[in-house]
Order: C-alpha cells, then sequence, then structure tokens
C-alpha cells in the first residue's frame, strides 16, 4: 500500500479496535463523490482511482495534497493566498481572463452578467 493511500485510509475515523466506524467509509465516499464501495477496491489494490479524487480529499478534510502524496509531513493546508481557494476551473478562468484585452474582457463581463439574470 503506497502513501498516499495510507494517509487517505487514516482519515476515516476508527474504533478502538482500529476498525473503522460504522458508515465512515461511506461518509468519506460520499463527500468526495466516489462509489460507495471503491474503497474497499483500494484496500484490495484492484484500484487506484483514490488519484483522481486528491483534490476533493484535501479540499473536504482541509489536508494539502502534498500531504496526501507525501511529499510533506505538514498536514494542514497552507493558508490561502491571493487567488488559492479557487476551483480548478476558477483558476483556468482567471488566468485566460487575465491574458484577454482590456475590451475582450468588458465583453465577457456583459455575457456573464446577463447569464447571471437568467
Amino acid at each position: 500500500m503506497d502513501i498516499t493511500l495510507e494517509r487517505i485510509l487514516y482519515l476515516i475515523p476508527r474504533n478502538p479496535d482500529g476498525k473503522y466506524k460504522h458508515g465512515e467509509k461511506k461518509k468519506l465516499c460520499e463527500r468526495i463523490g466516489a462509489p460507495t464501495n471503491i474503497i474497499n477496491e483500494w484496500e484490495r489494490g484492484t484500484s487506484k482511482s483514490y488519484r483522481n479524487y486528491l483534490y476533493a480529499i484535501s479540499d473536504k478534510y482541509n489536508v494539502s495534497v502534498e500531504w496526501l502524496k507525501g511529499e510533506t509531513d505538514v498536514k494542514e493546508k497552507p493558508a490561502p493566498k491571493n487567488g488559492d481557494g479557487l476551483s480548478e476551473e476558477e483558476r483556468i478562468m482567471l488566468e485566460k481572463f487575465r491574458r484577454i484585452s482590456e475590451d475582450e474582457r468588458k465583453t465577457l463581463l456583459r455575457i456573464m452578467n446577463g447569464l447571471a439574470e437568467k
């Protein structure tokens, strides 16, 4: 089992005997939008799809992706900087917005205002 999976499983609450608390694996799956039985596949080694959920897990459990990957021992996410805290789609849109001309920005804002009124 790799460190990423170990750290994901660490986030699931357990009983004093080390077994998962009832319903907690399902709760993690629901929080990150994963199929409810996928953790069993991760534990058996038949799926490594947990790699696709790192950002969702990071967001829902307030841990850094770097910690999940084993790149650091600092568990908490760093404090947001200018522009942080945005979704990946928002970051992409912001970066593209920064690259367009002032006239294009005004046009785009008019379009967005029109969409927001619908």
